[in-house]
């Protein structure tokens, strides 16, 4: 489905199609790509030279990209546009807290420092590639200081579009350590629209800001049809995988601890643990692991690697279930993965998890679950081969009704450009 309204995207990203973050764009952008004549690409850093691949034709703007040779130009750069902008003084004044909490003050700085400095570029990019603002669509992928820049964009190219995506981390304020983020009701009022991910973050936008409720709506991410199924489990082994940053949010211990509970209902059951992803914790972790999992059990801790790598492993390893116990989400796109191969999911009800997950297509636990309750969601995939049949026809079903990429990009490509 072509689309002609709007033929150019310049979309705002954290670091992609650097590194190995942002994976769910991998998935999004080739539809960006597919329905607009002229995209370009803008990551905030660059993390390393590692680069994916993108259309030829797809321009990486880098020109705004922090590096650590330039960090403390950045820094003085940054104080300059925060206390040479109105904005800065305005939010001071309405939130006079700001003013006696360090941390708050510093990332209202840099808040306020980074959007205008993202105005100006963007101003100036815009003139100097010709890019014709009526055919324009600004699209900032998180609901960031990027998200605010059209505050000050606006006031010179009233006719842009510019739109923003609400995930996770920057939406739900009290997740943050200052429960705070700069400037938050302005940032809103000044797109065209915001897009959640999630039913749960639309409704936590309407109970914050339920005058602003007209600007919202919800399309989720999705992932492209496998055309394939993971094939069903060999009794003789239970494997179990996780997928996720290995950071304090995503309590990757916890599934330790309840891998360990069910160790003790089911001693003689041989036990494989797949975790696909890499961060701070991960040598706690691996260490919580060793000292208690019984040596029988192999555990496998891949770090951070290639998407495709883990689509090919659903493809060809047959797994029981699929685990995610954060205490905080929008809903994981590595859940819909799995549910994508027909895996069902054990998943806590936090954020948006409970619109992927249910006891039909998985077992939902509560937010904050005991070892034991872990172990018995765990244990009900070996006990009952009716039930986990069952699970795993509704785990596909439910993706391809909620999550298809196809379908879900396609209707939000129609509603970014028009």
């Amino acid at each position: 489905m072509k689309i002609s309204s709007r033929d150019t995207v310049i979309l705002f990203t954290s670091s992609f199609p650097y590194g190995s973050g942002e994976q769910f764009l991998e998935t999004e952008i080739k539809y960006i790509e597919s329905n607009f004549k002229n995209v370009y690409i803008v990551p905030s850093f660059i993390p390393g030279n590692k680069k994916r691949n993108l259309n030829k034709k797809t321009i990486i703007a880098k020109e705004l990209a922090i590096k650590k040779s330039n960090k403390i130009r950045w820094k003085i750069n940054i104080f300059f546009n925060a206390l040479t902008c109105f904005l800065f003084y305005k939010e001071i004044t309405h939130r006079l807290l700001s003013i006696f909490q360090v941390t708050a003050l510093k990332q209202l700085v840099i808040y306020v420092g980074e959007a205008n400095r993202t105005y100006q570029w963007l101003a100036r990019y815009i003139e100097q590639q010709e890019i014709n603002p009526k055919s324009t669509v600004v699209y900032t992928y998180w609901l960031t200081h990027q998200s605010l820049s059209a505050f000050f964009i606006k006031k010179v190219y009233p006719e842009i579009k510019f739109v923003s995506r609400a995930h996770r981390f920057d939406l739900y304020e009290e997740k943050q350590e200052t429960k705070y983020i700069p400037l938050r009701p302005l940032t809103i009022k000044s797109l065209d629209t915001l897009f959640c991910i999630s039913e749960h973050g639309k409704k936590y936008l309407e109970y914050k800001y339920p005058n602003l409720t007209y600007k919202y709506r919800l399309f989720r991410l999705g992932v492209n049809d496998p055309k394939s199924i993971n094939p069903y489990p060999n009794e003789q082994i239970f494997r179990i995988v996780s997928c996720s940053f290995i950071v304090p949010v995503k309590r990757v211990e916890l599934i330790i601890d309840g891998i360990s509970f069910l160790c003790q209902l089911h001693p003689n059951l041989l036990i494989e643990w797949y975790h696909f992803g890499d961060g701070v914790l991960r040598s706690s972790v691996e260490l919580h692991a060793k000292n208690k999992l019984p040596s029988s059990i192999k555990t496998y801790f891949s770090g951070q690697i290639e998407n495709h790598q883990i689509l090919e492993f659903y493809r060809t390893k047959s797994v029981d279930v699929f685990i995610n116990l954060s205490e905080s989400e929008g809903i994981p796109v590595s859940i819909m993965e799995a549910q994508s191969y027909g895996i069902p999911v054990i998943a806590t009800s936090v954020g948006g998890t409970p619109e992927i997950v249910n006891n039909n297509n998985g077992i939902l636990l509560p937010a904050n679950p005991t070892a034991e309750t872990i172990a018995k969601s765990l244990q009900s995939f070996i006990v009952d081969n009716h039930k986990k049949r069952d699970k795993r026809i509704k785990s596909k079903k439910d993706w391809f009704r909620k999550y298809n990429a196809e379908i879900n990009y396609g209707l939000f490509m129609y509603n970014l450009a028009k």
